[in-house]
């Protein structure tokens, strides 16, 4: 039976097993044997009778065949409407020991049963050998604790991940181990607030014995005997696995998520507090409603109706006036004396990020508004509280997050030395050089100076060694060899000096090579004359040919001509015979022959162009530009210390940096800060939460001002501190943006921009933002959140809870298993792509949960001209199947029945135990059939925005 895409069946044999033939009965034999036919050379061998592995053999199992136990371990809070189970990684593991194949009704009995016992006197779990021991005795019943092995077929089954159908199920099995598991259940029907033991035992007599170490005798071996009987009063067990757990009150996913009641209480979200008496005349001020970080959501007013005034300032003029007068009071001293003494007075909130230190009270910007109405004050003297308590921790976490800070910093003021000094030897000695000098002394560095632009975009820059070889100036002129050789005090310019030839300052071989000289004259100089060319080589060459083929007219041959005879025939006497061309071998026949070859190889090309050789333009300024302290020590500064996330601008607003000045930093902290707030008091999170009774569901907005003020008040008193403790910065960092958090780490977007940002006129309206305002807030803003005060999201922390958009039925795509209602009517989206994930997320106690969605409130509730709205979401998650019954149904016994036990496997079933939703399936006929009736299917409640923020 399939259901969600996972399909069941009532059992699995593979390998060897698949080949037994009896069928299950009380009357098998606990072992059985197959016959192996074997082929040898294409000619059948008689068979072999194999005896199987059976239940009598097992002395115990590997864990790492147990993936998934229901409930997990150590649970404190199981459904008591909810059966327990264990899952294995083969898909035939509860039938692999079976001696026996199905019935003609598809069941077989597994080898090893899950049992779940009450912890109470009695029952005892020891260890032994070969297995731990499982010992129910009086005052514990058997009867009672352990369920009938009449119906263990009913309760061991195969999930495969496929749809039911033959080949669907075939690939499943021919695919990868995750799509296939067995499972065993327990059909116990448990109490709540009780302890129980979930044991894993045999569930055949020779099992039992063979886990507890005893013989098998004759009678052990005529039939597979159960491990107990109904009636007996003592049962030991050996345990193959056991773990513990405690069941919690009544009530599954559903129950708990039907009692839940959508609607806000009645003066939630505000306080009052009295600043009727500041310590100051207040001006008539009396009392001021103190806002949370999340606020109930007003009604939309009636189609029609006038809209509401707006909000009255509860802060007179005359009470901000004041105030701004004792605040700004040590600004003002300091402004006037800058030698006086300061002045203690309440704290300027911003001041360093807003670039001010004074309060205007009739002042409309965030600044004005934080520092001068109480409420708001209120909310960042908060976030000093916060600063101060976890000062330490904040302080070890901003220094390790600095570590290589002040060895940077150190190196840094080195540079900043050599730059004042390294300015004055610049100036002073580098300067004055002549172009020549400027070649000499600059040449070890022309391979890392520039010397012009690429020839083409993207190309690296050449530099001047590049650009010096293939002119007149060869590099070696001007490298250390030849500065040693020529230097003004050396052994050549001494022994130069002694034949009385004065050295010229301008005639060098550095100007002659490189054209850099001129001889002495009128204004207008003479060019200096180029060198003479070299003389022409003088070649030797052969006689021509013709002399050696003329025949000599005395009788002496011609040199280098030789006499050929024949082999061991003796020379020929003198006189020497003519010389025969025909026979004579001389130099240039050789010769000539080569010269002919490589003329027919090597064709005659023309000769190559030669580009004469160019001056070498001027250094001097190039080099003096580029070894300017200022840009060399900043590209120093850039190589060797990187800067990270955190850094702050390296000098104040106008004012140009130099490119080594000390690294300031801004250590950032990314920890949801509203847990802080919550440590301190609930009630500053969300005014009047006591007035929320449990199993409660409302709609919130969040009070971005309380949030921006709080988030000041963090960010000014974490720079105070920063500075106190002599760490590198100027207190104008954001060290905390991100007031809500979403798991571990906080992958909650943030909350406030950078504050430095906040008092920069907007580019449209060209005004300072305000508190709460949407000008210069994140682009990620939240508006709508959802609050439950429940124990659903304790029992089922893995439970989905997510926005999706309200549609007319017609708008979503047709569904064969969803029966049609009427068209018009207002239904939750069911495509995934139109879902809604939280952006945060937050608890409070005892059993608050808040979700915090990325959709504006006024779409989430829908109206006239905000269309129809969204649905919350609260979905029981779908990955792992549970099973059980549902609460209301009636069952009397310890273990739910599904036939009469002795004396027949097949008996007359019962009716199922009423009112039980059968689900499609057919009562007592497999375990394929059972796991459908009693899978626990994932639940989905969905309710509509709308009727979250009505009063409840």
């Amino acid at each position: 039976m399939s259901n969600a895409s996972l399909s069941f069946l009532p059992w699995v044999r593979q390998g060897a097993a698949s080949a037994i033939t009896t069928p299950d009965a009380p009357a098998i034999l606990p072992t059985t044997t197959v016959s192996a036919s074997l082929t040898l050379n294409a000619a059948p061998v008689s068979g072999v009778a194999v005896t199987l592995r059976g239940p009598g053999d097992v002395i115990g199992l590997d864990p790492n065949q147990i993936v998934r136990t229901d409930p997990r371990a150590g649970t404190h809070d199981f459904e008591p409407n909810c059966f327990p189970s264990i899952e294995f990684d083969r898909p035939d593991f509860p039938w692999l020991f079976t001696p026996a194949t199905a019935d003609a009704q598809k069941r077989l009995r597994p080898w090893l049963c899950l049992v779940v016992v009450r912890k109470q006197a009695g029952v005892t779990l020891s260890d032994s050998s070969p297995l731990p021991t499982l010992t129910i005795a009086q005052p514990a019943l058997p009867s009672v604790e352990l369920p009938s092995l009449a119906n263990s077929w009913a309760w061991a089954h195969s999930q495969i991940a496929a749809d039911n159908n033959t080949a669907a199920v075939d690939a499943a099995f021919i695919g990868g181990p995750e799509l296939t598991v067995s499972r065993l259940v327990c059909p116990r029907m448990l109490a709540p607030e009780t302890d129980y033991i979930a044991c894993l035992v045999p569930t055949f007599d020779v099992g039992r014995k063979a886990g507890l170490g005893q013989p098998l005798v004759a009678k052990d071996l005529l039939a597979l005997a159960p491990a107990w009987v109904p009636n007996a009063t003592l049962v030991t067990l050996p345990v193959y696995y056991q773990w513990e757990f405690r069941t919690s009150q009544l009530g599954d996913f559903e129950s708990l998520a039907r009692q839940l009641t959508p609607g806000v209480p009645t003066g939630l979200g505000t306080r009052t507090i009295n600043i009727s008496a500041p310590g100051f005349p207040a001006g008539g001020a009396t009392t001021a409603e103190l806002e949370g970080a999340l606020l109930p959501i007003l009604p939309a007013p009636p189609a029609g109706s006038a809209p509401p005034p707006p909000p009255v300032n509860p802060v007179p003029l005359a009470f901000r006036n004041t105030l701004a007068t004792i605040i700004n009071e040590p600004s003002r001293l300091a402004a006037s004396n800058p030698t006086t003494d300061p002045v203690l007075a309440p704290p300027l909130y911003g001041r360093w990020h807003a670039g001010t230190a004074t309060a205007v009270g009739a002042g409309t910007t965030w600044f004005d508004q934080l520092n001068l109405d109480p409420r708001w004050r209120v909310a960042a003297a908060f976030g000093t509280r916060v600063v101060q308590e976890h000062q330490e921790a904040l302080m070890a976490s901003a220094w390790e997050q600095a570590a290589d800070l002040p060895t940077a910093n150190q190196r840094l003021r080195q540079l900043q030395l050599s730059m004042v000094v390294g300015e004055v030897v610049h100036k002073r000695h580098f300067t004055p050089l002549s172009e020549e000098n400027i070649l000499r002394i600059a040449a070890p560095a022309f391979g890392r100076l520039q010397g012009a632009p690429p020839a083409q975009v993207g190309s690296p820059p050449l530099s001047m060694l590049a650009l010096q070889v293939g002119t007149m100036l060869p590099p070696a002129a001007n490298r250390s060899a030849m500065r040693r050789i020529g230097r003004q005090r050396g052994p050549l310019s001494r022994r130069v000096a002694a034949q009385g030839f004065p050295r010229s300052a301008t005639d060098t071989w550095v100007a002659r090579m490189n054209n850099m000289w001129t001889q002495p004259g009128p204004p207008q100089s003479t060019p200096p004359v180029a060198p003479p060319p070299p003389p022409p080589l003088n070649y030797a060459s052969l006689p021509a040919l013709s002399v050696f083929t003329q025949r000599p007219h005395d009788t002496k041959s011609w040199f280098g001509a030789f006499f050929v005879v024949a082999p061991n025939a003796p020379l020929a006497p003198e006189p020497a015979p003519v010389a025969d061309v025909a026979h004579t071998e001389v130099p240039d026949f050789f010769r000539s022959a080569a010269r002919a070859h490589l003329d027919k190889v090597f064709p005659t090309r023309p000769a190559p162009v030669v580009t004469p050789p160019v001056v070498y333009l001027s250094v001097k300024q190039q080099v003096l530009a580029q070894t300017e302290p200022r840009i060399a020590l900043k590209a120093l500064a850039e190589a060797i210390i990187a800067t990270g996330d955190g850094v702050l601008a390296p000098a104040a607003k106008g004012v140009t940096p130099l490119g080594v000045e000390t690294v300031m930093a801004a250590p950032y902290f990314s920890q949801p800060m509203y847990e802080t707030l919550r440590d301190i008091s609930q009630e500053l999170l969300l005014p009047g939460l006591d007035k929320v009774v449990p199993n409660t569901v409302c709609g919130l907005q969040t009070n971005r001002s309380f949030v921006e003020s709080f988030m000041v008040g963090l960010n000014h008193e974490m720079g105070r501190e920063l500075l106190w403790r002599g760490y590198p910065t100027d207190q104008r960092g954001t060290y905390f943006d991100r007031f809500w958090g979403m798991g571990v780490p906080n992958v909650a977007p943030p909350d406030i921009t950078d504050l430095n940002t906040w008092s920069i006129p907007d580019a449209t309206t060209k005004k300072i933002r305000k508190l709460g305002d949407s000008i210069g807030a994140p682009t990620s803003s939240e508006e709508f959140v959802m609050l439950m005060r429940s124990s659903l999201l304790r029992r089922y922390p893995t439970a989905v809870i997510y926005l999706t958009p309200a549609v007319r039925w017609s708008a979503l795509p047709p569904d064969p298993n969803v029966p049609v209602i009427d068209p018009n009517a207002i239904v939750p989206d069911t495509r995934i792509a139109n879902e809604k994930q939280p952006i945060f997320s937050g608890s409070m106690v005892p059993d608050v949960s808040f979700f915090g969605f990325p959709v504006k409130t006024v779409d989430a509730i829908g109206g006239p001209t905000a269309g129809l709205g969204y649905y919350l979401v609260i979905q029981e998650h779908p990955t792992e199947p549970r099973f059980g019954i549902d609460a209301n149904v009636n069952v009397t016994t310890s273990h739910l029945i599904i036939g009469a036990a002795p004396p027949t496997l097949v008996a007359v079933a019962p009716n199922p135990p009423q009112p039980m939703n059968l689900q499609g399936g057919q009562w007592n006929t497999n375990a394929a059939e059972m796991a459908r009736i009693t899978r626990r299917l994932p639940v989905r409640v969905a309710i509509h925005a709308s009727r979250l923020i009505t009063p409840g």
